[in-house]
């Protein structure tokens, strides 16, 4: 995570000095933000565990 965080200012530095402006650069990044948001809502929902069904922690009971 350390990488991502000095790379992005040098990573909009370039975006700027090649395009003049950084709405491209932001675009892109806000399409991946909502492509990573699409497959996030794809994952498949929590076992739930209630109060019978909760595995026993070596106790007997």
């Amino acid at each position: 995570m350390d990488r991502v965080r000095r790379a992005s200012p040098v990573l909009m530095g370039r975006a700027y000095d090649a395009t003049g402006s950084y709405s491209s650069l932001l675009l892109i990044l806000a399409a991946l933000a909502l492509f990573a948001a699409a497959l996030a809502l794809t994952l498949p929902a929590y076992a739930r565990w209630d109060s019978e069904n909760r595995p026993s922690h070596g106790t007997g009971a």
